[in-house]
């Protein structure tokens, strides 16, 4: 047992240990594995890990029934995370009767970092940490799917958003600069959305937000707005003040849409229209705004 390099561990019906090798010590922060007996995982996790353990081995005990091959997430008090890969069985005596269980624990962290960083790579973009185009779609078809669960009493909304100029700001500043423009604009986006929404960037300065359960069509239109105000405001980037305004065009989901692919062309649009109407203002007078 002490040979394993994996946790083992037998508990009683009151899920105390009764005995653990010694790489389980190791783990509980331990000396000896005669010091974990008579102890429970609340002397060594914290509470919420400790009583979904404690809940999973009275299972065991009241059905027999095992678990294997538990995926389990592991707290420590100082905030160490490890994963765990857990397998428990109903400990019997000679007559068959559940005196306890027993338990072994392999710790699979690495792998669990390695997949969550696969997913990361997958699925958010590298320079923001925003949702990318792959995971934007994905949430936006569970949009559809719920709305039409709930035959359209389920309403949301689809901004699509691009950065005026930003083509002018990289050529004069360049891309690094350009970089730390759009996660500033990034940043201050953020400031007028609520956790329920989704900030997305689809690709170079184009960007994408998803207003879950909103109750007018208005709403969307002042998250616009609100976006539009937080932006007016120059970014200090390299010791020079650059406004980094953004046109957007919206589509919402009580236009019947069928698809999402619908809605965010419409969206994209929508957009495009905005951009030539603020070309068109800035022509009439106002003068394009350029880095300062």
């Amino acid at each position: 047992m002490d040979n394993v390099p994996d946790a083992i561990y037998f508990k009683d019906r009151q899920s105390r240990f009764t005995r653990v090798n010694r790489h389980a010590a190791a783990g509980y922060g331990i000396a000896s594995p005669a010091d974990a007996v008579g102890r429970t995982d609340a002397d060594y996790f914290t509470d919420e890990h400790a009583a979904k353990a404690l809940h999973d081995e009275q299972e065991i005990i009241r059905t027999g029934k095992p678990l294997v091959n538990v995926e389990e997430k592991e707290t420590l008090p100082e905030g160490e995370v490890r994963w765990v890969s857990t397998t428990k069985l109903p400990l019997r005596d000679r007559g068959g009767n559940i005196v306890g269980t027993f338990g072994i624990s392999r710790d699979i962290t690495h792998r669990k970092k390695a997949e969550e960083l696969l997913r990361r790579q997958a699925f958010y973009d590298a320079l923001t940490g925003l949702p990318n185009r792959a995971l934007f779609f994905d949430r936006l078809q569970h949009l559809f799917q719920r709305g039409r669960r709930a035959m359209g009493d389920s309403r949301f909304a689809l901004l699509y958003l691009d950065v005026d100029r930003f083509k002018t700001i990289n050529d004069t500043m360049g891309h690094q600069a350009g970089d730390e423009v759009l996660i500033g604009t990034v940043r201050r986006i953020e400031r007028c959305l609520r956790p329920a929404d989704t900030l997305a960037r689809l690709g170079g300065d184009e960007f994408a937000i998803l207003l879950d359960d909103i109750r007018t069509d208005a709403d969307a239109t002042r998250v616009a707005g609100r976006i539009r105000e937080e932006l007016a405001i120059p970014l200090a980037i390299r010791g020079r003040k650059i406004l980094a305004s953004v046109s957007i065009g919206i589509a919402l989901s009580s236009a019947g849409y069928e698809s999402g692919e619908d809605m965010l062309r419409d969206a994209d649009t929508a957009m495009y229209k905005a951009k030539a109407q603020s070309r068109l203002r800035d022509g009439q007078g106002s003068g394009a705004r350029r880095p300062t």
